[in-house]
């Protein structure tokens, strides 16, 4: 019988592990999984929506958005600003939103006409107000109250949010003009949050805005403006052309105006869209 030399016992050894080790992955690939025998399948991959938004209405979007998470497991990713800076926004990078909802419908209307929007649908009313502090200590009644010496005002800035562009018609309609008001403005600002802010923390007595986001913003207190001297405007969303998810942002539009949705816009503060006539 020959002896083996040290070298062949080495490779015996070394062709004998690599065997084992073989065997072991073959073994780990047929091995049953978590469920049984049933390999482990990738999740499918998530669905999300992307949604560009005014700021001021956050709080009702990210309401309709987690109910409609937990009905359909669609997300919505938003991205708030000025109505005003979303249009720039969109004029960059058209194809980053699938869907437009900005605090006036004018501005849909607006990125339609450049081609941006496939589909525009109306949702509801806007009705402006005049947040005061706690308590209303200067008794502000109406938009005339405004213009009242020592009052400091917080007006949204007229090239931010959507609101601004109907202050000149408020104005007239009371009678007022804007050189009467502008030497009561301590404070401007592109979004509703920072007016709001700014009456809260007591750097201003009064704000204009919409009166959803008014009625949110505790313990101020919220003055509704008379009928004769208050315009509402249409608040609609729109359908990008540029996106890959047309089909799911109908589907998500038709949630907002469902009456699965209705307790959400009420509980915001908003006439439900079903529910449009004041």
């Amino acid at each position: 019988m020959r002896i083996k030399s040290g070298l062949d016992i080495f490779c015996f050894f070394v062709g004998c592990g690599t065997l084992l080790v073989v065997l072991g992955i073959a073994g780990n690939g047929c091995r049953p999984r978590e469920n049984g025998d049933r390999p482990i399948r990738p999740e499918p991959e998530r669905i999300f929506l992307s949604l560009f938004c005014g700021a001021a209405l956050r709080p009702l979007a990210e309401g309709l958005a987690a109910e409609y998470q937990r009905r359909t497991g669609i997300g919505v990713k938003m991205t708030y600003g000025g109505s005003n800076l979303l249009m720039g926004q969109l004029e960059l990078v058209p194809g980053e939103a699938d869907l437009f909802l900005p605090g006036d419908a004018w501005y849909v209307e607006a990125a339609a006409e450049r081609g941006w929007i496939e589909e525009i649908i109306p949702l509801t009313h806007l009705w402006p107000a005049i947040l005061v502090q706690e308590g209303n200590p200067l008794r502000i009644r109406t938009l005339r109250d405004l213009v009242r010496p020592g009052v400091r005002l917080a007006m949204p800035d007229s090239r931010g949010p959507a609101l601004a562009r109907l202050v000149p018609d408020l104005l007239a309609a009371a009678g007022l003009s804007e050189s009467e008001m502008v030497p009561r403005i301590v404070f401007t600002a592109a979004t509703l949050p920072e007016l709001a802010h700014a009456v809260r923390l007591g750097h201003a007595d009064a704000a204009l805005m919409w009166e959803f986001f008014a009625r949110l913003q505790s313990p101020c207190e919220t003055v509704s403006i008379s009928p004769a001297h208050n315009q509402a405007v249409l608040l609609s969303i729109g359908i990008m052309r540029a996106s890959q998810r047309k089909e799911e942002s109908r589907h998500f539009v038709e949630f907002m105006k469902s009456p699965a949705a209705r307790p959400i816009w009420q509980e915001y503060h908003f006439t439900p869209p079903s529910e449009t006539q004041r």
